[in-house]
């Protein structure tokens, strides 16, 4: 004879993420468990906690690893990160009224630990630069 516990949670399931323990295990009140999520994906708590109310409580949940949107100056043009996922890239935004994209790259991706990385550092010229040029090279004309 077996004896089923009146205050049993089920085995959660959830999205990107599983427990660490054996699975079909019977789990009571009070049971503490481990979660693992996936890579990629992260959580605030990795334990979670069979309550009496047959649920799991913080419930088991992993978000995605996103990269900080912020901003940053390069030779005073404000550059926009967009916000995206480890192992994505996306390309940052510049606003600035002095300088132009000269070269380099505006895509970054998103590092594991959560930092971006440039393709290629990008340059910014000054608008009186090109307009120099541009008027040197029409008087060599």
């Amino acid at each position: 004879m077996f004896c089923l516990f009146k205050e049993a949670c089920d085995t959660p399931t959830f999205p990107h993420g599983h427990l660490s323990t054996t699975e079909h295990q019977i789990y009571k009140a009070g049971d503490v468990s481990t979660f693992i999520c996936a890579d990629g994906f992260t959580t605030k708590s990795n334990l979670t906690t069979c309550t009496t109310s047959k649920e799991w409580e913080p419930k088991p949940a992993c978000q995605p690893i996103v990269c900080n949107d912020t901003t940053e100056v390069i030779s005073d043009a404000v550059i926009a990160y967009p916000i995206i996922g480890t192992g994505q890239t996306g390309n940052v935004s510049y606003n600035t009224t002095h300088f132009f994209f000269e070269r380099g790259s505006l895509e970054v991706e998103c590092q594991a630990d959560m930092k971006l990385s440039w393709k290629e550092r990008p340059m910014f010229g000054t608008v009186t630069a090109l307009f120099s040029s541009y008027i040197s090279a029409i008087v060599h004309l």
